[in-house]
């Protein structure tokens, strides 16, 4: 069985982001509009979040969003998130080395909520799927392909949604992980490498 807490802190994280450009047909690349980040013995407490905001000025920059996270990564002895190991830390990475951090993330234990599940064939396995199948306490922010309108052209109104949204993928991906890890549903945690 695995244990909720290992020595250490557990980090809790989600992104959000936008396309940025077509390096092929119909294969955008993303640019990160913000950033949730909690630690999992204490989540409403530690909850940080990152909103790019180039228009109004209000937010993060790319290089305080990167700060901010090395600051919290580097704290933690595992990260955890849904599908951190493919999408949330290589992006990160990505925007590391674009705003001059040449050495980027180091490799940590991980565990992804979305890539570790056990015998869950046949059934979805999207964040917000998996948080009301499990009847976890924090429900996703629900967003449609038309709210993300608002955001991605970062009027405030649409940053108060992204912002909500981030934040609840956080706490409710903590709470899914012990869930997940309550009913034996979680393979260990994996190392991720840049």
């Amino acid at each position: 069985m695995l244990l909720k807490l290992t020595k250490g802190r557990i980090l809790g994280f989600d992104i959000e982001n936008m396309p940025l450009t077509y390096y092929a047909p119909d294969y955008p690349t993303a640019r990160i509009t913000a950033i949730g980040m909690a630690f999992a013995d204490n989540p409403k407490k530690t909850m940080h979040v990152c909103l790019l905001d180039p228009v109004n000025g209000t937010g993060c920059s790319e290089v305080d969003m990167g700060i901010h996270f090395l600051e919290r990564y580097e704290e933690a002895t595992l990260v955890t998130g849904h599908y951190i190991r493919k999408h949330d830390l290589p992006h990160i990475n990505a925007m590391l080395f674009e705003n001059g951090f040449v050495n980027g993330l180091k490799p940590k234990k991980t565990s992804d909520t979305k890539d570790d599940l056990q015998n869950w064939k046949g059934l979805p396995k999207n964040l917000e799927f998996l948080i009301a199948q499990l009847e976890v306490k924090t429900p996703k922010k629900h967003m449609t392909q038309h709210d993300w309108r608002s955001p991605n052209m970062f009027k405030p109104e649409g940053l108060r949604s992204t912002q909500d949204r981030v934040a609840s993928d956080v706490i409710g991906q903590l709470q899914l992980r012990e869930e997940l890890i309550d009913r034996g549903y979680l393979k260990k945690p994996r190392m991720w490498t840049p």
